[in-house]
């Protein structure tokens, strides 16, 4: 399947112009993650362009979809944090993880909202127990 990284004309009154990875739908874009097909435009900017069989094989950093940086994502059993925008969790799992919510959450992951709020349907890891501890979040059963 052929991807492209794509900012949209729309976007380019903005300071830094976000892309997203799309597929070519003839005179629109797919953006998948968004659910959207907006209309192609000459001052759209294509960044990349790969083919490839798996959508997590794609480099999800260079979009707003996966950051370390944001405040809500998936907390691993290993105390890895990976970030999304608040109520991305399940489109970070599918697209950038390739996991399935369900699995996620039943093998102990936690759902890290932000704003010191977090839920997880094990009990956590040590290393996840540190990573709340360093970031500020009130640990419960602590």
């Amino acid at each position: 399947m052929v991807y492209y990284l794509v900012s949209l004309a729309e976007d380019k009154d903005m300071t830094q112009r976000p892309f997203f990875w799309m597929r070519d739908s003839g005179d629109k874009w797919e953006n998948f993650v968004k659910g959207k097909y907006p209309a192609k435009d000459a001052l759209d900017i294509i960044s990349k362009k790969v083919d490839i069989d798996e959508i997590t094989d794609l480099d999800w950093s260079r979009t707003p979809l996966y950051n370390s940086e944001y405040k809500a994502g998936w907390l691993s059993r290993e105390g890895r944090f990976y970030g999304c925008p608040a109520y991305y969790h399940d489109k970070l799992a599918a697209y950038v993880l390739g996991i399935k919510v369900d699995k996620l959450e039943t093998t102990g992951w936690a759902r890290i909202f932000g704003c010191n709020n977090y839920s997880s349907t094990r009990r956590l890891s040590f290393d996840q127990h540190g990573w709340l501890r360093r970031n500020g979040y009130t640990v419960y059963g602590d």
